[in-house]
């Protein structure tokens, strides 16, 4: 285990895949069509307004 200064490889490979992800992003988005319709009826995430699902 030889101690290092600063973070290394793993550092700039984190920073890396971080802006990689930050620059790619408004490519890899769903479209609003890839969703499917809301109804107001199913309440949020999937369960009725009375918390059954």
């Amino acid at each position: 285990m030889i101690p290092q200064d600063g973070g290394g490889i793993a550092w700039w490979a984190h920073i890396g895949g971080f802006t990689a992800g930050w620059v790619l992003t408004p490519w890899i988005k769903r479209s609003a069509k890839g969703y499917r319709p809301f109804y107001v009826d199913e309440g949020h995430f999937g369960f009725l307004p009375d918390g059954r699902r």
